[in-house]
């Protein structure tokens, strides 16, 4: 017979449509001007991670998101909650609230085009799991190092 397939987890697909709602919050939890505008109507075409940033990818760029130490994504949430900083309401009624009492976190827009140079991403090392860590590149890494590998990593 026929393999069914898994429901996408409350809602959460790769081309979720973002919609409705945005909430700015005072303080230093701070936006770009015109996130609301960029983001309506988009679609999430993939979810991924690229070191401790979460990245929506998007048909126009990229949603980056920082959960800083306190941060988090309330999924369905039945009311809106203090710290509540961005809230997105999907095309099909989902809600997605970023959750950050601390507000450590950060929440950005990046062209494709500028990913790469995105300042967070430049100095980061290849992904542990990734295809960009082989020998060749940690050989690289300790190369004119004098610190025991251990303390080195």
């Amino acid at each position: 017979g026929r393999t069914a397939q898994p429901e996408p987890r409350l809602g959460v697909h790769p081309r979720l449509p973002v919609g409705k709602d945005y909430h700015p919050a005072p303080g230093p939890f701070r936006f770009r001007r015109d996130l609301r505008r960029r983001l309506q109507g988009e679609e999430f075409l993939a979810i991924r991670r690229r070191g401790k940033y979460l990245l929506f990818d998007c048909r126009q760029g990229h949603l980056l998101v920082h959960l800083g130490m306190s941060g988090r994504w309330r999924i369905e949430p039945e009311k809106p909650e203090k710290h509540d900083h961005l809230v997105l309401e999907t095309g099909a009624g989902h809600v997605l609230a970023l959750n950050d009492a601390r507000r450590f976190g950060s929440v950005d827009l990046v062209d494709t085009a500028e990913l790469g140079a995105f300042p967070a991403f430049v100095a980061m090392g290849p992904e542990p799991l990734g295809d960009g860590l082989d020998v060749a590149c940690l050989v690289q890494a300790f190369a004119n190092r004098a610190a025991l590998s251990r303390a080195a990593l």
